[in-house]
């Protein structure tokens, strides 16, 4: 059990169960079961009950609000303002009245939060409501979108926001398009195209120790962009909000491809006016101008004893048996760290004017490391090592023994390094573009 105040964690403990395990076998509001517990003495404007524990980020997103008793999760919900006589009823799903007990009485005190005032919420879903029909009428869509949302985030089911919200949608939908990531080429390197294929696969060369510039390398270069691209594209289709239609990649291609231009080779301001050409209101290109991975590794020999067990009689003659070192063994403790960097610098482009509406970079850096020991050409259960005068096995004893042996795959280190990132980044442009700078017009 957890208790928070306004939002914060101030004490818990290892209780699990729910009311209905509560010792006494009744469930009060500011007493305890027991009879020689003092009464709380306070003010209690309302009580909630949830038949799952609630995350801090929900407690804080309704605290300060009336609830309208169609919340998932909510089981009770007794508001104090509501009594009738000494019965308070559920706003909630269960039906079960509350009863004022003890002297308890219902007056009037200021509340601590506006939207815990009866009727406050509505009177803030209207207010917004309102400014979204002015842009509605305008022709200001995307405003209009956000003003319906705010009034069914206050008020779920507000009057016909919902279905001015779609309308909304629908007027204001415009077409975003994201062309491939491009990893920049260093000097130095293959300048032949390259099917793309994993990164592991290109990196095979990379030693134990030491560094590549995947610039350098055409393969590394071509899977790079192919994991990039991929986590970048999920990710920025799960966050986008519904009046903004992400073009997909095969749409790009044939449109440029229709403008006798190569997809791979065409210069940014072709791709801008080809996209401007095709009804896209915004083009977002990107190119990685830093990617470079460090791979550290060190091999430790640590030795062990092979154990043999054999026979003997103690002092009274009985037979018993122990096990004694029969040889040696060196096995190994290995390290292995992994460090990439990278940085991919974007601009998102207005494709009927060309003009940049924003630029920008990701620079990240993500690493991983693992430790573990390799029995070397042993079975882990076969080593013995000696604590304390005894043989125990050493798998037993050194938890590196099945620990994890692989480091994260590189493509993994490439999509948290930069796709993930950059999606964030393009999503937050997106919450402020509106096409043509006045509300989604």
């Amino acid at each position: 059990m957890e208790f928070y105040v306004d939002g914060r964690l101030v004490d818990s403990d290892r209780y699990e169960g729910g009311l209905d395990q509560a010792a006494g076998g009744q469930n009060y509001v500011g007493r305890s079961n027991w009879p020689g517990d003092a009464l709380f003495q306070g003010y209690v404007a309302e009580f909630r009950v949830w038949d799952r524990r609630r995350t801090r980020e929900e407690i804080l997103s309704r605290m300060g609000r009336l609830l309208t008793g169609r919340e998932p999760g909510l089981a009770g919900y007794w508001r104090f303002n509501r009594a009738e006589g000494a019965s308070v009823p559920d706003d909630g799903p269960s039906g079960r009245s509350a009863s004022l007990m003890g002297g308890a009485q219902v007056v009037t005190v200021p509340a601590v939060a506006r939207y815990l005032t009866p009727g406050e919420l509505e009177k803030a879903a209207a207010n917004v409501y309102a400014l979204g029909q002015t842009s509605l009428k305008q022709g200001a869509y995307i405003t209009a979108y956000k003003d319906f949302q705010a009034a069914l985030d206050l008020v779920p089911g507000f009057r016909d926001a919902d279905a001015l919200m779609r309308e909304a949608v629908e007027k204001g939908r415009y077409r975003l398009a994201v062309f491939p990531v491009a990893a920049r080429m260093r000097v130095g390197g293959s300048g032949q195209t390259s099917r793309p294929g994993l990164l592991r696969r290109a990196l095979e060369a990379l030693s134990e120790s030491g560094t590549v510039d995947l610039l350098r390398q055409e393969e590394a270069r071509a899977a790079l962009e192919e994991d990039l691209n991929e986590t970048l594209l999920s990710e920025l289709s799960k966050g986008l909000p519904p009046y903004v239609d992400l073009v997909a990649q095969n749409r790009l291609d044939w449109i440029l491809k229709g403008k006798g231009l190569d997809v791979r080779r065409a210069d940014p301001a072709q791709i801008v006016q080809a996209a401007g050409g095709s009804g896209i209101r915004a083009v977002a290109l990107g190119e990685v101008d830093v990617a470079s991975l460090t791979q550290d590794s060190d091999r430790e020999a640590q030795k062990a004893f092979l154990a043999r067990e054999v026979s003997y009689f103690d002092d009274k003659g009985k037979e018993k048996k122990r096990r004694e070192k029969a040889g040696e063994h060196t096995y190994y403790v290995v390290k292995k760290d992994v460090r990439m960097t990278c940085r991919v610098s974007y601009r998102v482009v207005e494709a009927e004017t060309g003009e940049a509406l924003k630029q920008d970079f990701v620079e990240e850096e993500v690493q991983d490391a693992v430790e573990y020991a390799d029995p070397n050409g042993m079975r882990p259960q076969d080593l013995w090592v000696e604590r304390y005068g005894d043989l125990r096995r050493l798998d037993g004893e050194d938890k590196r023994f099945g620990a994890r042996e692989k480091l994260r795959s590189r493509p993994e280190l490439i999509s948290a390094a930069l796709g993930v990132r950059m999606a964030e980044r393009l999503l937050s442009f997106v919450e402020g573009y509106s096409p043509g700078g006045s509300g989604g017009k």
